[in-house]
């Protein structure tokens, strides 16, 4: 227990506590003879004068801070108490700080995509917590400074790396070799055979239950992800509904989720990290809340990370939240409102071009020219395209485009050769 040698030091632990508490000042070895708890004997004392407090005994021997003023008295031994600790400080502990994290894993089929005898793979590691280091894997050895560095080529399956093998990585401070840490990361299988590229494909679904739940009503969302591919992904990480965004969250607010074991969701940021999906294998998680708004409510979902290469989609490329790739999902609730709202809009063919709400926050409906190619645009107010889609002459008569990622200001929206300003108010 806490050994006090000064008053800067008994004061700095009166603070600390908020009730009585027994410190290490003891007669428990010898009636009478006062050492603290390492032996040693007492250099400094702070004992209260107070009326009550019991005198020296066979029962009472041990002393107890006062929160209220940092003096110390007996107490019998069998009066429960909390207690202080002193452990010793290492020095030498808080100053390693040092941190890696490996990624850009890429796949290379050398110029020969039929044989995949002659593929290799490199990867990049950054460094945070120390100017000089020294990083050992899989018997390798390999210096570097500052705070990124590029390794390989290594072959696959033909050396010391095997497809699906998974390495870890210690990165030791060059300065001190004690203070060290390590990652992970999995060699990725061959990118050639008949040109194709082997593996993960990741592809997300989304429902809803009830999919038009209206105001002030709780609705499930379940958020599906599935690995079509032959081979495992690793470290996957997908970013959900993200309640950190004031947008978001003025329109749902989240009450719980049941999120698969294995894997982790963070509710306030939306990201769920999966540490593998086997081939053919799926995860759902399901996320409940609770509706604000009676209009639409989108809720977009996209894989923003994995250790191997998606034969199909590229993480995290999607800033519009309207799926491009089977990677991305997007459900809407109450997406009947804004059908009631469609219902009032006529298709252009030569009149005036329509958009509603406007201004608008979250959403725009656009009616569009039937029968024709149709282009649509979104100009901020510097002339520079924030959104584009081309559409064929057989698209619907309406479409809906979601402003989350555009901030507060005036925008033109443009359709084909018709023009319309558009305020988005956050």
């Amino acid at each position: 227990m806490a050994t006090i040698n000064s008053a800067a030091e008994n004061q700095f632990l009166t603070n600390e506590i908020s009730e009585i508490s027994y410190i290490g000042l003891n007669d428990a070895a010898s009636e009478g003879d006062f050492v603290w708890t390492d032996n040693s004997t007492a250099t400094y004392t702070n004992f209260s004068d107070c009326s009550w407090c019991a005198a020296n005994s066979a029962d009472y021997e041990y002393y107890a801070m006062f929160p209220w003023d940092g003096s110390w008295n007996l107490n019998h031994r069998w009066t429960p108490r909390q207690y202080i600790v002193e452990l010793d400080c290492d020095e030498t502990t808080n100053s390693c700080s040092i941190q890696a994290s490996t990624n850009g894993l890429t796949c290379f089929d050398n110029n020969t995509p039929t044989n995949i005898n002659d593929d290799y793979f490199t990867f990049s590691v950054q460094v945070t917590g120390a100017s000089n280091w020294i990083a050992t894997f899989n018997g390798l050895t390999q210096t570097g400074t500052g705070s990124s560095s590029n390794f390989g080529p290594y072959e696959i399956n033909q050396g010391a790396f095997t497809a699906g093998q998974q390495i870890a990585l210690t990165l030791s401070d060059a300065a001190d070799a004690s203070c060290s840490t390590t990652t992970q990361f999995v060699v990725p299988s061959p990118c050639s055979e008949d040109g194709t590229t082997a593996s993960v494909d990741l592809e997300l679904s989304l429902e809803a239950t009830p999919i038009h739940p209206g105001q002030w009503n709780l609705a499930t969302t379940s958020l599906t992800i599935l690995n079509t591919g032959t081979e495992t992904a690793h470290n996957v990480v997908v970013q959900f509904f993200d309640q950190s965004d004031i947008s978001n969250w003025s329109m749902l607010g989240f009450m719980g989720d049941v999120t698969p074991s294995g894997t982790d969701f963070h509710d306030w940021t939306g990201i769920w990290e999966i540490p593998s999906i086997a081939a053919n294998e799926s995860y759902t998680l399901e996320y409940m809340g609770f509706t604000k708004v009676g209009s639409a409510i989108p809720m977009f979902a996209q894989v923003t990370a994995c250790d191997e290469q998606d034969g199909d989609s590229t993480p995290n490329n999607n800033t519009t939240q309207s799926p491009n790739e089977d990677d991305e999902a997007l459900v809407i609730l109450n997406q009947s409102a804004a059908s009631s709202v469609q219902s009032t809009l006529v298709p252009l063919s030569g009149n005036p071009l329509t958009i509603f709400p406007n201004p608008a926050k979250n959403f725009i409906t656009v009616a569009l020219p039937m029968d024709q190619d149709t282009r649509i645009q979104i100009l901020n107010n510097l002339g520079q395209v924030v959104y584009a889609k081309d559409l064929a002459s057989d698209h619907e008569p309406f479409i809906q485009i979601s402003l989350t990622q555009m901030p507060t200001g005036t925008y033109s929206v443009l359709v084909n050769e018709q023009a319309k300003r558009l305020v988005i108010e956050k």
